[in-house]
């Protein structure tokens, strides 16, 4: 695998001629680093690239740089091609463990695999196959699909919600509570406060699926994790 070790790495600063342990300076200064050397690591054109794990990447930074370093790894794990459709640059397989939905996309559900824990099962993983979702569409709606056209639907209607980051949420919610647009999302929260519950106390995540003919959609996702 490919790791980023600060102990013994050195930085030096070519104008001011000031050279520094990476590994004494500031945890975000650190996360800043791995980014900027993973950045690097994705535009070499290397044969056998090893797999990349990486632990909580949202660790330190702040919501825009998380969003960046999102971007970085899906860079980072896609193949390239020129104008001509060939292949200049084979992706990297990535793997990381998150708390953030700033590191998830419902539009990529099929790469995410939940943990979860019970008394009864013990820990385990839940995700979804494409697979199930193009067979559950022809016998529910008589409808033909492939992997590629289902999967750009649920990255339209995601993109459509309004607030991707509340459907990123969804995944981590012990509840989730679907409604049509904005008013509910608004409505439901004050109505709340109005009896005494508290919706987020309890793990509740709202979410706005932007019409009513989204709402099956992303039930059948979150219904899978």
């Amino acid at each position: 695998g490919f790791s980023i070790f600060f102990r013994a790495q050195g930085l030096k600063e070519q104008d001011m001629g000031l050279e520094f342990q990476a590994s004494n300076l500031g945890m975000g200064v650190q996360a800043s680093i791995s980014i900027a050397i993973l950045k690097a690591y994705s535009e070499l054109n290397l044969a056998n690239k090893s797999p990349i794990f990486i632990d909580e990447p949202e660790l330190f930074l702040h919501p825009q740089a998380q969003r960046n370093f999102y971007k970085i790894l899906r860079d980072l794990s896609e193949d390239k091609y020129d104008v001509n459709g060939t292949l200049i640059r084979e992706g990297t397989q990535v793997f990381y463990t998150t708390h953030s939905p700033n590191f998830l996309s419902a539009g990529k559900f099929n790469e995410i695999f939940l943990v979860r824990k019970t008394k009864e099962k013990g820990t385990f993983l839940r995700y979804a196959k494409v697979s199930d979702f193009i067979t559950d569409l022809k016998i529910r709606n008589n409808i033909d699909s492939s992997a590629d056209d289902l999967l750009l639907r649920y990255k339209n209607a995601y993109e459509n919600t309004g607030d991707t980051q509340k459907a990123n949420e969804g995944f981590f919610a012990k509840k989730i509570i679907l409604v049509e647009g904005q008013s509910e999302t608004l409505l439901l929260p004050y109505f709340f406060e109005l009896v005494g519950f508290n919706f987020v106390k309890e793990g509740i995540s709202i979410v706005r699926c932007g019409s009513k003919i989204e709402l099956d959609r992303f039930y059948r996702l979150y219904s899978e994790f």
